[in-house]
């Protein structure tokens, strides 16, 4: 009996993509430093602007499914927000930081979730209704002295 075994060949584009999705530190999450920024562009299939604030820098994706802006001071991620139809993968964007913003915000049953935390270093406001989701997350303890927390949208 003549047994045939296909086997396919994956680009190393492609294992390169993978290889890069499967890295929980792939992309510039909140307390990152503002070079892995691009990754979270590839990732989210969008589009990068850089505006200049004082003292930080703001870089919005815009993406199919919305925007996420990245707010960086003195080369370090302070502060994730983001707006549009869907949640964007939280766990990518806020780093070691998630397992604290999951403990803060707990789900709510329904199709509305409003929360509002401060606490254990992050500020975090976050809204959630039918078709949209809006929120903010900003380590505090990296905020620079001319922007407050609240002037991050």
């Amino acid at each position: 009996m003549n047994v045939r075994h296909r086997t396919r060949c994956i680009p190393g584009a492609a294992l390169a993509l993978i290889a890069a999705a499967a890295s929980p530190s792939a992309g510039a999450s909140l307390g990152d430093e503002v070079g892995s920024i691009d990754r979270d562009r590839a990732a989210l299939q969008g589009v990068t602007q850089v505006t200049a604030g004082a003292g930080y820098e703001t870089h919005e994706i815009a993406h199919p499914g919305g925007s996420v802006r990245q707010y960086v001071a003195g080369g370090r991620v302070f502060a994730v927000s983001w707006e549009g139809a869907t949640t964007p993968d939280l766990t990518r964007l806020l780093g070691t930081y998630h397992t604290r913003y999951a403990a803060l915000v707990r789900p709510q049953p329904g199709n509305h979730h409003v929360v509002a935390v401060n606490a254990d270093g992050l500020s975090i406001a976050v809204e959630r209704v039918l078709r949209a989701s809006r929120g903010r997350v900003v380590l505090t303890t990296l905020v620079p002295s001319a922007v407050a927390a609240a002037g991050v949208r």
